[in-house]
C-alpha cells in the first residue's frame, strides 16, 4: 500500500456490491479501520468497524480501498 490511512481520509467501502464513500473514524492498524459510510444522497448510512484493506481488482464485500483514479 502506497498511502497510509489516517482519521478523516475518504475511502471506498464495498457494501452490498457497491463501492460507497466512507470517512475513516478510527485506525486499528495500517490495514484495519472503522468507517462511517455515506449513501448516494450524502447522508451517513452505516458505521462499520474493523474493515480490512483490499486493493485487489475486485475487492471483497465489507473491505475498504482507496477511491479509484479517474483520468
Amino acid at each position: 500500500m502506497k498511502q497510509k490511512p489516517s482519521i478523516g481520509r475518504i475511502v471506498h467501502v464495498v457494501h452490498d456490491g457497491n463501492h460507497l464513500p466512507a470517512i475513516i473514524g478510527c485506525l486499528h492498524s495500517d490495514i484495519c479501520v472503522s468507517t462511517t459510510m455515506f449513501n448516494c444522497f450524502g447522508a451517513p448510512a452505516e458505521n462499520k468497524t474493523s474493515v480490512v484493506y483490499d486493493d485487489s481488482p475486485t475487492p471483497a464485500e465489507n473491505t475498504w480501498h482507496w477511491p479509484e483514479r479517474v483520468d
